[in-house]
């Protein structure tokens, strides 16, 4: 995916931008412990906020 994001990004000069997002999806994952489906999507959309 990030390898994707960086050929995209270099196609239109947008170096800085896709060296952060292939930076973004290539860290690891966190453990998140959820017992709700309410606090998953809060969580969910805590992470994906920087997105829009």
């Amino acid at each position: 995916m990030s390898n994707a994001v960086w050929a995209l990004a270099r196609d239109n000069t947008w170096y800085r931008e896709g060296e952060q997002a292939a930076r973004y999806l290539q860290r690891p994952a966190i453990a998140v412990d959820v017992r709700n489906a309410a606090a998953m999507i809060a969580i969910c959309k805590d992470r994906l906020a920087g997105f829009s």
